[in-house]
């Protein structure tokens, strides 16, 4: 987030930096839209990797597989656990 101006207003003084980048570009950010990373990464900022989407197609597959990767990846790096047979 970054901020843009100090009126004592949280939700009025700071704005996401895709949000800034698009708005820059001369895109507008209609309610009930967002701002998808098309390649899943929110740290590739760049106007190419945004796409405004309606909120009702909101598109989750890329989240599920980053959850999903998450998961699975937690899950192997714990140790195996055996049956004690006493």
């Amino acid at each position: 987030m970054r901020k843009v101006q100090d009126t004592g207003d949280s939700s009025k003084d700071w704005r996401f930096v895709h949000h800034l980048v698009w708005i820059e570009a001369g895109r507008e950010l209609p309610p009930g839209h967002f701002l998808f990373f098309k390649d899943g990464d929110c740290t590739n900022i760049t106007l190419e990797n945004l796409e405004l989407v309606p909120a009702d197609k909101r598109p989750r597959r890329l989240w599920d597989k980053k959850r999903n990767e998450s998961k699975q990846q937690t899950q192997q790096n714990q140790p195996m656990r055996t049956i004690d047979e006493n």
